[in-house]
């Protein structure tokens, strides 16, 4: 039976941190659950210019718009409203929350032939512990897959999950360490197959690190219409519709 004062109030202390740490993640499991129910990727058009660019989303919640309001808010539909003063889209959403790199070539394999493809996904490959053989491996053969589907392809891969506050510090640790990896082999396989890549990974630090209420969904996992609109920002200064 343990006698010495500090060594009580140091477990007690690890004890408390652990349950704290347990109670205050499924507060916001259970937030994010709920915005996961409201969030429905739809099909939706954008009207402008007279010529029509038949567009597919496919990847994770954040494809779907998790942490949004309305269509309008999720980053494609910002993006994409940038151009229609030459471009009329037609947009399909094929995004399934909670997808990984292994599930992209069957959203893929759904999708008719378009003029652009644009892909967001990796984020629950970095929660999940995916292995980066496996990531490098099924992300190579749902590119390949993409561009028989889409003239135009575009993957953005999410930031810094380690800058995510409501999990405990060890697994933010963990995260934060795999977040940058994971970046590094998206984008040398967008490289291997020739597909435009946009980084989400820099943006984090000055963004979403320093303003998290601003930048976060209310679940502090998804980015809010702010958030979503820095990644809209960053398709605008990266690719160009062709």
């Amino acid at each position: 039976m343990l006698k010495n004062p500090t060594a009580i109030f140091i477990i007690g202390a690890c004890v408390l941190y652990i349950v704290c740490s347990v109670l205050r993640f499924w507060y916001y499991y259970e937030i994010s659950q709920n915005l996961i129910k409201e969030a429905s990727g739809e099909h939706y058009e954008i009207t402008g210019g007279h010529d029509t660019r038949s567009v597919a989303i496919v990847g994770d919640s954040t494809a779907v718009g998790v942490g949004t309001k309305s269509i309008s808010e999720t980053y494609h539909y910002q993006f994409l409203e940038r151009h229609k003063n030459n471009f009329t889209f037609d947009v399909k959403n094929y995004g399934v929350s909670g997808a990984q790199v292994v599930d992209l070539a069957g959203q893929i394999a759904g999708v008719s032939p378009v003029d652009l493809m644009i892909i967001t996904i990796t984020g629950n490959d970095v929660t999940h512990g995916t292995s980066l053989k496996s990531i490098e491996k099924d992300l190579k053969t749902a590119l390949l897959e993409a561009h028989k589907k889409a003239k135009q392809v575009i993957l953005l891969t999410p930031g810094d999950l380690g800058e995510v506050r409501i999990v405990p510090l060890p697994l933010r640790l963990y995260w934060g360490t795999q977040s940058p990896r994971m970046s590094e082999v998206a984008h040398r396989v967008a490289q291997y197959t020739k597909t435009s890549h946009v980084d989400i990974y820099a943006l984090h630090v000055t963004y979403f690190r320093d303003e998290p209420k601003k930048y976060y969904a209310s679940d502090y996992f998804h980015p809010s219409v702010e958030g979503y609109r820095v990644w809209a920002d960053a398709l605008d200064d990266a690719v160009k519709i062709e």
